[in-house]
Order: structure tokens, then sequence, then C-alpha cells
């Protein structure tokens, strides 16, 4: 399993767990938390197992039974995994792609944008996993499918309110949007264009949503507070 590591300010270590699929079995990512819910799989063993195995001593001080997982999500067609964790580390963004599209049409493969919450607000205590929705006017590829370009979050931890994350979906020219960061539901659209990357200025009101690689390297700039892109020019009196 691939396994990456967030700390919050609680001082709480929170993991991500991605489990690749077998012939018959999908992949799955869990989100644990040390050292309380770590998975019944690897709660440690009991107190007379330990006790003989040491001599005696007893290590559940040291690695005490842990609980469930705070959340799972089974994925399907999902080969690899890549993890963000939100700046808070309360939540992260899981990107599961396979890396051949079979029918051809898209160039980043088949791709699922999911988001994990350490806290689910209707359920106090546990976790939850959903599959983050994408705006209706993100183009479909022809599985009927929209493909997830890139994903990142805005990174400043202290500003007001949920932390929120943007999203480059659909075929090209693909639509950028802004996602709310517990719910994952659209709060805005930055426009359909030749773009698969954002970046994010440290106290995280600036965005240039561009398009690098194979794209022509055309840049937009953005002001979060405002909702409104910056001009590329600027006259001077």
């Amino acid at each position: 399993p691939n396994i990456i590591v967030g700390k919050d300010a609680a001082e709480k270590y929170l993991l991500t767990v991605f489990t690749p699929g077998t012939k018959g079995k999908p992949s799955r990512v869990d989100l644990l938390r040390y050292p309380d819910r770590m998975g019944r799989e690897s709660s440690t063993v009991s107190s007379d197992a330990s006790a003989a195995s040491t001599g005696g001593n007893n290590n559940d001080a040291v690695n005490p039974p842990s609980g469930p997982a705070l959340t799972s999500k089974s994925l399907f067609n999902a080969e690899e995994a890549q993890v963000q964790w939100s700046p808070r580390a309360d939540s992260a963004l899981v990107l599961t792609q396979t890396s051949i599209d079979s029918t051809g049409e898209s160039y980043y493969g088949s791709s699922h944008l999911f988001l994990l919450l350490e806290n689910d607000p209707k359920r106090p205590g546990n976790g939850s996993a959903l599959s983050v929705p994408l705006p209706p006017e993100a183009a479909k590829d022809a599985q009927g499918t929209v493909p997830i370009v890139s994903c990142s979050w805005v990174s400043n931890p202290t500003i007001t309110g949920t932390v929120p994350f943007t999203v480059i979906s659909g075929r090209m020219p693909a639509l950028a949007s802004l996602h709310h960061g517990i719910t994952g539901e659209p709060t805005f659209l930055f426009g359909r264009a030749h773009r698969n990357s954002v970046d994010i200025s440290p106290h995280g009101r600036f965005l240039v949503v561009g398009g690098y690689g194979n794209l022509a390297g055309g840049m937009d700039f953005w002001d979060r507070n405002k909702g409104k892109m910056i001009p590329r020019h600027v006259i001077l009196p």
C-alpha cells in the first residue's frame, strides 16, 4: 500500500492508505488516524501475547489497540492515487487515475476525484469519503465521464471559514472551478480554456490558471476575494 501522512494542530497523525486492486477486488483508500483509528486489522496483539513475546513486558501502553478507519472508499478503475492534504491537515483530496484510456479520447486516461474528511458534519466522531461533484459545464469524454486534469488546495490555513480547493476538469478547453472544502460542491467557475494547472499565492487570494506542457502556455490571473480576473495589461495614466 501507498501511505501518505498529514499532521494536524492537535498532534494527531492522519494517514491515507491506498491499496491497489487485485483480480475481482477493487482498489481502496482508507483514512486513518494515529493512534486511535488505525483500522481493525492494525490493532495490536492481545496483552497476554504481547507480554509473552517480550518476556513479560506489556507493550499496550506504547501501541494501544485501535478502532476502525475513519472512513474507507472502494475505488473502481484506479491503478494509482495522488493525495493532497488540506493546509489544516484535516481533509485530503484523492485523485485516482488509470494510465491508459482504452478509448483514446482522454490524454489523461480515466480519472476520478474524492474528498476525505476527518470529521463528517452529519456523523460526529466519524470521517467521510465523497466523490467531488463537478460542474455540469465541464465537457464529457466519449465514455460520458468528466476527466480530472488537476486539483489543488488554497494554501492558507488561516483563512476565515472552510478552506476551498480548485479543480480543472473536462476535455479541452477544460473548466477551472473553485469548490467548498467540506461539501465538495463547486462555488465559482473560472471559465473554460486550454489550461491544466492552478497556482495559488501563499495567502490564498490570487490564483494563476495556466496551460503548460503540451499546451500553449497561456495564463489567467484571478483575485479570489473579488471573483474577478486581473487585467493582463495595465494602462498607466
